[in-house]
């Protein structure tokens, strides 16, 4: 088996997958099978929204109330980079910064509360009211086709959480190494004033790739695209934080760039183990930064656009793909909404003894005894059957280093978990090479081009169309501008095109957003207090003028958004048709 992992970066589960099944679409397989009376699925859809409403009260008055609702408003969603930290992660899940009493469950209320502080010194107009409900709001099949199609057509977890109640450099350590060394917040671990503001923690802890040298195994490499931290490091983000990896002989053949990846993964010859670290995104003193791991308020088209190209490197060669597990997972939540509380009970990584060897303690106290927020696990081989939905098979539930332990049973088949040597969280980890059920591998590719709908087929928010102008010319291949993107009427092939804003039948009289999948590279824009890198693939349009132009939604900004009114022209209602003749006109 070959085992190609990736962690991205910063969602939820129901951020992201909340909207993945309902009661009228089930999953196909439930694995374990299901005790009497447990939901098919955790999501939005199979419970009361209404009673998840979170508020955000300023001087004691109730501002907003809102529950989580589909979808989101710009493909950047949310505008501004949530609170990650231990403090934030305390306030959403349990109504306030200082740590829980042990054992108090979460009431999953204070993520609107967390994200309107960051308001709270402006003067709050309706416009900022808006921007700050958008934390719940969560994307829809619609919004993030790549990654719902890819969980839809294998298998999911939606029960799995963090390692840690906070942001990415404890978690990714727990799923490297199975400690973060007494670290919870990101610097904790760092030499110095600059470095603990850029994150650039060490953990001396063994690595997974250094069990599997110690047993012998050496087909493994990490996969990158940038050094990380930027300006002060020239090697990639594992391997400056993991500096125990520097022990291994030849450790730079085991760190390769990206473009190998694709080459080696169409070629079928990766290494049995492939571990792909992405391109880093975020905030940075409001300024977006713009990668492939959907950290937010970066724009999620170049991560679903990576996440596509992956597969599709993967599937090409199908000796290699039928024997290939890929898996998605994220390392936290990032801040963005979840209704499911995370359990207490976590095993700390040094078991019921005393922490020994933290070379700073246990920051803030924690006892690493509660698992963080529950955030996406997908699993994609041949060997998975479409529509799975997996879960843990102990009371343990899965976590960041359930991948640990699934990669050493599946690579280190005759070495006993006991002398993995990475703790007690590690040693008692759940492992996923169940959802392995099909005997006879699939040969479908499920981004392989499709037939075209059939006229009257109805037209949902995602599906792809043409637009034909009343000239009989189509929109087809976007030309740039000078800081814009223009798109262009001719008789060539057209450009896929599809509704955003909403979620199931677009109907006569829907305002919408309308996208392309032109990948239009990435322009920068300024504005006094927000430069954002964003991918221009929505359509606007000027007040007093008939150009169309491609623009980036932008959630920091209300008067970003450009909306179209759609209505069949023959004036009747219901849902809009393939082959129907429609008018669009800019909702001004």
């Amino acid at each position: 088996m070959n085992i190609v992992v990736i962690m991205l970066e910063n969602r939820s589960f129901d951020s992201f997958l909340g909207y993945l099944y309902s009661p009228n679409d089930l999953p196909q397989r439930n694995i374990p099978s299901l005790e009497p009376n447990e939901p098919p699925f955790h999501g939005l859809n199979f419970i009361d929204t209404t009673q998840l409403a979170n508020t955000f009260i300023v001087d004691g008055k109730t501002r907003l109330s809102q529950p989580p609702v589909p979808s989101v408003r710009a493909t950047n969603s949310p505008g501004s980079d949530p609170g990650e930290e231990y403090e934030h992660v305390n306030l959403q899940l349990f109504g306030s910064s200082d740590p829980p009493p042990k054992d108090k469950p979460a009431t999953m209320a204070g993520f609107l509360q967390d994200y309107g502080n960051e308001w709270l010194s402006s003067q709050l107009g309706v416009a900022e009211l808006d921007t700050i409900r958008q934390i719940m709001h969560m994307y829809t099949p619609a919004d993030l086709p790549v990654l719902n199609k890819l969980a839809k057509a294998y298998a999911v977890s939606d029960m799995w959480f963090a390692s840690v109640p906070t942001q990415t450099n404890a978690n990714r350590a727990f799923s490297i190494c199975g400690t973060s060394m007494g670290l919870v917040n990101n610097g904790f671990l760092s030499d110095n004033t600059i470095e603990a503001k850029l994150a650039d923690d060490r953990f001396g802890a063994d690595p997974i790739g250094q069990v599997l040298e110690r047993h012998g195994f050496h087909d493994w490499a990490s996969f990158w695209s940038d050094p990380y931290p930027p300006i002060i490091s020239d090697v990639p983000y594992t391997r400056r934080v993991f500096p125990w990896l520097e022990q291994i002989s030849n450790i730079d053949g085991h760190f390769r760039k990206m473009d190998d990846f694709f080459t080696m993964a169409e070629a079928g010859t990766l290494p049995a183990f492939s571990y792909i670290e992405p391109k880093w995104s975020g905030e940075i003193l409001k300024l977006s930064v713009m990668g492939n791991e959907y950290h937010p308020p970066a724009d999620v088209t170049p991560a679903e656009d990576t996440l596509r190209k992956i597969y599709c490197s993967l599937a090409k060669d199908q000796t290699a793909w039928q024997d290939t597990l890929l898996v998605i997972y994220f390392d936290e939540h990032g801040g963005t909404y979840d209704h499911v509380p995370p359990p207490w009970g976590a095993s700390p990584p040094w078991g019921n003894s005393a922490p020994i060897g933290l070379p700073k303690g246990l920051e803030k106290d924690f006892q690493f005894d509660r698992f963080g927020v529950r955030v996406p696990a997908i699993m994609v081989s041949p060997r998975i059957a479409a529509g799975t939905v997996f879960r843990s098979p102990t009371e343990t539930p899965y976590d960041h280093t359930s991948v640990i332990a699934t990669v050493l049973q599946l690579l280190l088949p005759n070495v006993p978990r006991a002398e993995w040597g990475l703790g007690d969280r590690v040693a008692h980890a759940p492992t996923f090479e169940n959802v392995l059920t099909l005997q006879n591998p699939r040969h479908d590719n499920i981004f392989a081009p499709q037939a075209p709908p059939a006229v009257g087929t109805p037209l949902n928010y995602g599906d792809a169309f043409n637009l034909r102008h009343d000239s009989g010319e189509r929109i087809t291949t976007a030309y740039s501008g000078f800081f814009y993107y223009f798109p262009t009427l001719n008789a060539g092939k057209p450009v896929r095109l599809d509704f955003r804003g909403g979620w199931g039948p677009v109907n006569s009289g829907a305002i919408v957003q309308i996208r392309t999948d032109e990948y239009l590279k990435p322009i920068l824009s300024v504005e006094p207090t927000f430069i954002f890198a964003g991918i221009r693939n929505f359509l606007g349009a000027w007040k007093d003028e008939r150009d169309c132009y491609y623009y980036s939604t932008n959630d920091a900004k209300d008067y970003c958004q450009q909306y179209w009114v759609i209505t069949k022209a023959d004036g009747s209602n219901g849902p809009i048709l393939y082959g129907d003749t429609a008018i669009l006109v800019r909702n001004f």
